[in-house]
């Protein structure tokens, strides 16, 4: 086949064929524009609405989930956030309960804490009935835990952070627990400091130490141990206790459960939300020395 024409004429069709080469690149470049532009309005609403609900199964009730859109993810979002408010509504009507029953109890707790100790004194040179005062008085002293338990659970204060040394702090909480019998050892450089709430993180580590060194018994070692990782500082309670049985190491942390005859179960759910406090999780796991290890981790001072 032969085509003949003039040179105007294959300028023309050259100069038509770069045109709808030009239209065609820009027609997907467009599309690319667009489908980028269409993925972006959704993932992005859907990535931040997966870190809402992520921050709400860790606890964190106090960020309102925000709705961006009026379709189907905007009316998710809407829920998700009625949720959060209803979850948090929840929380703050039991603090409020604990707190009041907790006040109710203490005030009769002190009556008989005093009557107590009249009828001891009354019944001074009667050792048999001296012993029935006496478990009278630890009866009084347990529910008195119990009830301090309660306030300290229903009225957190807020998170204050502050600069401190590791180590010091752990020696404090080892002091503490030395009146169990348990050989007690700490594990950390003394170059380490943290940043966090020196006060509220005390309160974990004691009440963590505490269960380690009854589960450890008097010829047992427990372990206060802090170490950077990561860039944050990672606090340790080891034992060599008995450990946790793993069908039981997610339920630990729920509030009122417990193995203890006369346990509250909050012990262990005040030290889960004080981790949270600090941007982390408290988990519990096998120890090097044969029990329960627990971990959570803070924020790292820079040196």
């Amino acid at each position: 086949m032969v085509v003949e024409g003039s040179v105007a004429s294959f300028s023309a069709l050259a100069g038509l064929r770069r045109q709808m080469l030009m239209a065609g690149a820009a027609g997907a470049a467009l599309i690319v524009f667009l489908s980028v532009l269409v993925a972006a309005r959704i993932t992005g609403p859907l990535a931040r609405l997966a870190a809402a609900a992520e921050r709400i199964g860790h606890g964190d009730l106090g960020v309102a989930v925000t709705v961006e859109t009026r379709d189907e993810i905007g009316q998710l979002a809407a829920r998700l956030d009625e949720m959060r408010a209803a979850l948090a509504a929840r929380d703050e009507r039991l603090q409020m309960m604990l707190a009041g029953i907790a006040h109710e109890v203490r005030n009769p707790l002190g009556g008989l804490e005093l009557y107590a100790g009249l009828l001891r004194e009354g019944l001074a040179g009667q050792v048999d009935r001296l012993g029935e005062v006496g478990r009278i008085e630890r009866e009084i002293h347990h529910l008195k835990a119990v009830v301090s338990e309660f306030l300290e659970y229903a009225r957190r204060p807020a998170f204050q952070p502050e600069r401190f040394a590791a180590r010091p702090l752990l020696e404090e909480v080892a002091e503490l627990c030395a009146a169990s019998g348990a050989t007690v050892r700490v594990e950390a450089a003394a170059a380490l400091t943290a940043l966090a709430d020196r006060g509220q993180l005390r309160r974990a580590l004691v009440n963590l130490a505490s269960n380690a060194a009854t589960a450890a018994g008097a010829s047992g070692v427990v372990v206060l141990a802090a170490a950077a990782v990561d860039g944050r500082l990672r606090w340790e309670v080891r034992d060599s206790g008995p450990g946790v049985p793993d069908e039981l190491r997610e339920k630990i942390f729920t509030p009122f459960f417990t193995t203890r005859g006369k346990g509250t179960g909050l012990g262990l759910a005040f030290v889960r939300d004080i981790a949270r406090d600090h941007g982390s999780a408290v988990t519990a796991d096998r120890a090097p020395e044969g029990g329960a290890r627990f971990r959570l981790t803070t924020a790292r001072a820079e040196e």
